[in-house]
């Protein structure tokens, strides 16, 4: 038993010593694994550490790269910005001076216009006459009417050689002084020397240079560009007059009206001038004018007929009487435009005054009636010119009183008794009182009647 016991306890002593041998292992193991696991993971850390060094040096230096790209590219945005602004600048300039250019040749135009409306003015006084005696008229219109695509505007194109470009070259090269541009250049700028040339020019030119040569007289020779009248007389004597006569003959309405101009200036304030245009034979073709021609071309002949019966030679008056001026000009008078009818009006006092048989003419041919259409227009300058030339009419001729009366003339006359218009009222009074005076008993019992009185 004991020996039992004995190797019980050695066996006991000897799993013991197992075990506790075991245990040691096992810790052993357990820390061989734990240092093995400690130093892995050392080793793991390590790596990572420097795996994490290495990333952040290469975002360091996309970061660098980057910024070092962005700053490159503003760089170039600057450039390219102020390259813009200078190109904007240089665009802006060009464009500043283009618009100073524009400015100074506005001003320029508007100065020209202002030269031309001043003119005009002066021009527009002496063609509207406070009174309708032996004044002299002109013409107002300036050179060749009608756009550049009109027939005008071609002949002036044919004329001048085409567009511009063709006016460029040519004004390279020297210029011939006989050609007819140059002579119609040179009379346009006032250049007299070249009548001559201009004169055969109007005879046995082209059509369309004729035209230019006498818009060219008609723009020279108005008071207000002539003031001494110095031009009339040269452009007469140097013969212009019978071939401007013979161009109202023309068959273009536009080269009519140049001729017609220009005879309409040439004739104002120039009795030799107005005899010479008679003497040329203008007088039946001026009235076929009247009678046929275009507006423009109409108005402008009673211009030059006005001046006919005016101030001058008794004998041209009785020429113009003598073509039968009387009964196309009453015929023409009712229609026509206003600016017409005052010039009518007007030739028909000059013809009347002083004058009982071409006065007693007028009457005849029915002036009355178509004059107190007239007076009764309502238009200040016909009434005024209309109840002067009644007035001639009426003057001693009881039975042109009687007519006015019986035609309806009361009325419209007690209107302009009434007007506003001082000048107006003045002419109404006037007459009236002639009326009064010769018509009669019985055209003052009207006149009574009507509140005229």
């Amino acid at each position: 038993k004991k020996e039992k016991k004995e190797k019980k306890g050695k066996k006991e002593s000897k799993r013991k010593s197992s075990s506790s041998s075991n245990s040691s292992s096992s810790s052993a193991s357990s820390s061989s694994s734990s240092s093995s696991s400690s130093s892995a993971g050392s080793s793991s850390s390590s790596g990572s550490k420097q795996h994490k060094e290495k990333h952040s040096k290469e975002e360091k230096k996309k970061e660098k790269k980057h910024k070092k790209e962005k700053k490159s590219k503003a760089e170039a945005d600057v450039v390219e910005v102020v390259g813009h602004q200078a190109n904007s600048a240089s665009a802006s300039a060009a464009t500043s001076s283009a618009a100073a250019t524009t400015t100074t040749t506005t001003a320029t135009t508007i100065t020209a216009t202002a030269t031309t409306v001043t003119k005009t003015t002066v021009a527009a006084g002496e063609a509207r006459p406070p009174r309708n005696l032996d004044d002299d008229v002109e013409s107002l219109d300036s050179e060749v009417e009608g756009d550049d695509d009109g027939p005008a505007g071609k002949r002036r194109k044919r004329l001048s050689g085409g567009s511009g470009g063709g006016q460029e070259e040519a004004s390279h090269k020297p210029r011939d002084p006989d050609a007819p541009a140059s002579v119609i250049l040179d009379l346009q700028a006032a250049d007299l020397s070249v009548l001559p040339k201009a004169v055969k020019l109007l005879e046995t030119g082209e059509l369309e240079q004729k035209e230019q040569l006498a818009a060219a007289v008609a723009n020279l020779t108005p008071t207000s560009v002539d003031r001494d009248g110095s031009m009339k007389v040269a452009m007469a004597a140097a013969g212009v007059i019978p071939p401007l006569v013979a161009l109202l003959k023309a068959a273009v309405s536009d080269v009519q009206k140049q001729a017609a101009r220009a005879l309409h200036n040439l004739t104002s304030k120039n009795v030799e001038n107005k005899t010479m245009v008679i003497e040329a034979g203008a007088v039946p073709t001026l009235l076929a004018l009247v009678k046929r021609g275009s507006p423009p071309v109409r108005e402008q002949v009673v211009g030059v007929l006005r001046n006919l019966a005016g101030g001058g030679k008794p004998e041209n008056k009785a020429a113009v009487v003598d073509a039968g001026a009387i009964p196309v000009l009453i015929l023409v008078l009712p229609a026509a435009a206003p600016e017409v009818q005052i010039h009518i009006a007007v030739i028909l006092y000059n013809l009347a005054n002083s004058a009982p048989a071409r006065r007693d003419a007028i009457t005849s041919a029915g002036a009355v009636p178509a004059l107190i259409d007239l007076i009764a227009s309502g238009i200040p300058q016909i009434q005024k010119e209309a109840a002067d030339t009644l007035r001639v009419l009426a003057g001693g001729n009881q039975p042109a009183c009687m007519e006015f009366a019986a035609s309806g003339g009361i009325p419209p006359l007690c209107g302009m008794l009434k007007s506003a218009n001082a000048d107006v009222k003045k002419r109404a009074t006037q007459f009236r009182d002639v009326l009064a005076k010769s018509g009669g008993r019985g055209v003052k019992a009207a006149l009574e009647s009507a509140k005229a009185m």
